[in-house]
């Protein structure tokens, strides 16, 4: 069956600060040297005269933030989803402090318009996925890519001057969801369960447009991806 779409960010913005999900950890299969664009690791043991487990790949891509329980990855069918991801516990972007520096004329004579990255406000954590099992009853080699969605969202006070100047100096549309892709291969034990967590931060900026410099708090992806352990 094929995955349908789901969008991660969906619930952004609907829980407090507070809710900043729990750690997830790598699954034990993979090897501390793993990058975050690729995953290429094998679990411990099996020695020189072991012979390799059998492995395979999908020639397309698949969304690793969708689906249903039972469903199989079209081209590799002994990868199943077990486990719907959880409701994204995003905290919401709390509101600064001074919820903006007072507008001034001289931000728009001659000052140049940018956002200046500030302090992290909440540590980097990561959220999961959906997840999926070896159901082959054997170990079994994955090779797959896989596409998730990010997105960088902005506190409620910033303003559509804001917002076009901090999506100019990020490089990306702000309060938006972005298509992200990423290729995992990774030796998984029979019945091995994994998913693929994706980290993010909340940061403060101080941002200036023509008529006013202004402070906005930004929860925004780190960049780094995991495949770890079900959430």
């Amino acid at each position: 069956m094929k995955l349908r779409n789901f969008v991660l960010a969906a619930a952004l913005g609907t829980c407090v600060i507070a809710a900043v999900p729990a750690v997830v950890h790598p699954i034990a299969a993979h090897a501390d040297d793993c990058d975050n664009n690729t995953q290429s690791c094998t679990p411990d043991g099996g020695g020189d005269d072991a012979p390799p487990p059998p492995s395979a790949g999908g020639g397309g891509t698949e969304n690793a933030q969708a689906g249903n329980v039972g469903d199989t990855l079209p081209d590799v069918p002994v990868i199943t989803i077990v486990g719907k991801a959880p409701e994204p516990q995003f905290p919401q972007p709390v509101l600064p402090v001074d919820p903006g520096i007072t507008p001034t004329s001289g931000a728009g004579g001659g000052v140049p318009t940018g956002a200046v990255r500030g302090k992290t406000l909440v540590a980097p954590y990561y959220m999961p996925g959906e997840c999926f099992t070896n159901n082959n009853g054997a170990p079994f080699t994955l090779t797959q890519n896989f596409t998730y969605t990010v997105s960088y969202q902005v506190s409620a006070n910033a303003t559509a001057s804001v917002l076009s100047v901090l999506s100019g100096t990020l490089g990306v549309q702000v309060n938006t969801t972005i298509t992200k892709s990423y290729t995992m291969q990774a030796t998984l034990a029979a019945g091995q369960t994994f998913a693929l967590n994706v980290q993010y931060e909340i940061v403060q900026y101080l941002v200036t447009t023509p008529s006013s410099m202004e402070l906005v708090n930004v929860l925004e992806p780190t960049g780094n991806v995991m495949v770890g352990t079900c959430g």
